[in-house]
């Protein structure tokens, strides 16, 4: 609805959200919105060249890869952008994709990169990320019966989310459970 009041060409250049649009397009299956996001990329970047336009764009490639369940381009495109001017930026999307490739091991690295990143580095991106990549590893630690690392993930993420929406409680909830879970069998002989 925002993009239709006020559609990204009529912003600066400067001032687009292209990554975090098609990323949110991609997470939710809309190879066609993440596309266009691209397209309008690929116009304003003939009008003005910024940099990092090299690594903005395979972000958005991997974005629509993402969205067309192609995870292996949408990885490479990912890891491509891995080095840009922002360092965490491609991570959290790069580990998603990761995940929907079902590769466990390589999630667990990236978003471990991502956590263990200093905090000034991921001031624009914790707040779409940290909680998540701490669940997740969590999620990924458990399966894996490594019950120290599971439990410490965790507990981050609750205390992340512990004042979160209403609607997101429940998750809240399931990662007590799991930590509880986790607890217990600790204390068994």
């Amino acid at each position: 609805k925002a993009l239709a009041q006020t559609p990204l060409e009529k912003l600066p250049i400067g001032s687009r959200a292209y990554v975090g649009l098609a990323n949110t397009y991609a997470v939710a299956g809309r190879p066609d919105r993440a596309r266009s996001i691209l397209a309008t990329f690929d116009k304003g970047a003939t009008q003005v060249q910024q940099t990092g336009d090299e690594f903005t764009r395979h972000t958005l490639l991997g974005a629509v890869a993402l969205a067309e369940k192609r995870y292996q381009d949408a990885i490479g495109e990912y890891r491509a952008a891995d080095g840009g001017a922002c360092m965490v930026c491609p991570l959290a999307p790069l580990a998603n994709a990761y995940d929907f490739a079902g590769q466990a091991d390589s999630v667990i690295a990236v978003f471990e990169r991502y956590v263990n990143t200093s905090d000034a580095a991921r001031l624009g991106t914790d707040a779409n990320y940290l909680a998540v990549a701490h669940k997740r590893l969590g999620e990924l630690y458990d399966a894996q019966n490594d019950r120290e690392n599971a439990l410490a993930h965790y507990l981050k993420f609750v205390d992340l989310w512990k004042d979160a929406d209403l609607e997101l409680q429940p998750k809240v909830a399931e990662a007590r459970a799991r930590i509880a879970r986790l607890k217990d069998r600790e204390r068994r002989p």
